[in-house]
């Protein structure tokens, strides 16, 4: 009777052999978990490399490295340390030998977590210094705006009462000049207020004729003070916006010609003084105006602007930089101030030149100028 006991030669296997097997199974298992890690590491790589080279050579290769993007690089590294020691953990040793007790792949495993946790410590001391850079820029902008509101406000309030005491004819000269220069130094940013000063300069002028002694000091007194006044506010106006200024003294059929060039284009003036007032108190000269000028990337297309067509124009003391100014095909703009005037045939002139990026008050630029001022204020930041 056979023994039922007895197994199937077939079936069992002797030690060497299920050795063998265990030893070919831990192979198969290497070779796809070093796959899975080839695959994992030239993503990896592939990223980390991709991000560096856009964030450190973006915008004409010139060094652009925020926050976010350190920490997110600081990550992928850790990533890629630690996916790095695993895998030469698997490769140095045997496929017997248990990797969890390998001290590399410990020392890699300790060195990656404490590499995520110092990556999220300074994700974290990032991400609160950015915030509160929020805050305080959100703090700055409301007190700006508050301020801004309470200037419009104040402004808004005074403007027509002085424009009412300005042209108040039962007030004393004096009392409307007083209230004009009130107005001037509130608003000379945003009024061209060439007609008032014409305005008192004439009724001075007339009260300067009549044959009385107080009469005509208190008339030349006004037009003195008129005089004065526009040379302050220029002065202020200049201070704020004037990139470079040229200054003259020309006499009768004189020329003066400077040039300006601030990177975006350039410009040469081309002025000739042909006559100064003739009166006693003189506020007027009479110039001719040629412009030459081309953009920085258009230098063959240079174009001559013949300012007023050519013809002969008027400039005063009256004349401001903000408001009487040239506008360029580059958005540069010139203006032309009279200084003063020397004599009977000498004036001094003063050419004030300012960069595109200043937008005087009642100027609308189109939507593409717009953009190109913030294209360029940010490339210059």
């Amino acid at each position: 009777m056979p023994n039922t006991n007895q197994q199937n030669p077939k079936a069992v296997k002797t030690p060497e052999e299920s050795t063998l097997a265990d030893s070919e199974q831990r192979k198969t298992a290497k070779k796809k978990v070093t796959r899975v890690i080839h695959v994992i590491l030239f993503v990896t790589i592939a990223t980390v490399v991709a991000e560096i080279c856009i964030l450190l050579f973006h915008e004409k290769k010139e060094l652009k490295l925020d926050k976010y993007g350190l920490v997110l690089i600081v990550i992928e590294l850790v990533i890629l340390i630690y996916l790095a020691a695993k895998y030469l953990s698997i490769v140095e040793y045997a496929a017997d030998k248990d990797f969890s007790k390998n001290p590399l792949a410990v020392w890699s495993q300790i060195g990656a977590t404490a590499l995520i946790g110092i990556a999220g410590i300074v994700f974290t001391i990032s991400n609160s210094f950015n915030e509160s850079s929020r805050q305080q820029n959100e703090m700055a902008t409301q007190l700006m705006s508050s301020r801004e509101k309470s200037e419009t406000d104040f402004r808004q309030n005074i403007f027509k009462p002085l424009i009412d005491q300005v042209f108040n004819h039962s007030l004393p000269l004096e009392t409307r000049f007083y209230e004009f220069e009130l107005f001037q130094n509130n608003f000379n940013d945003l009024f061209n207020s060439r007609s008032l000063y014409d305005v008192l300069w004439d009724e001075a002028q007339k009260k300067s004729t009549i044959k009385n002694a107080d009469s005509v000091k208190a008339g030349r007194s006004i037009m003195d003070k008129l005089i004065k006044l526009a040379k302050y506010t220029n002065a202020q106006q200049e201070l704020l916006i004037s990139h470079e200024i040229h200054d003259t003294i020309l006499t009768i059929n004189g020329t003066f010609s400077p040039s300006f060039n601030d990177g975006n284009g350039d410009e040469t003036i081309q002025l000739k003084l042909l006559m100064i007032d003739t009166s006693e108190f003189k506020k007027d000269v009479v110039i001719t105006l040629r412009i030459e000028c081309n953009e920085k990337n258009h230098k063959e297309d240079r174009r001559i602007i013949h300012i007023n067509n050519g013809n002969s124009l008027s400039v005063s003391y009256f004349n401001s930089p903000l408001s009487d100014n040239f506008l360029m095909p580059d958005g540069d703009r010139i203006a032309v101030i009279l200084e003063d005037v020397k004599g009977r045939d000498k004036a001094f002139i003063r050419i004030v030149h300012f960069p595109a990026d200043y937008v005087t008050v009642g100027y609308r630029p189109s939507l593409s100028r717009v953009n190109e001022l913030i294209e360029k204020k940010q490339k210059d930041e």
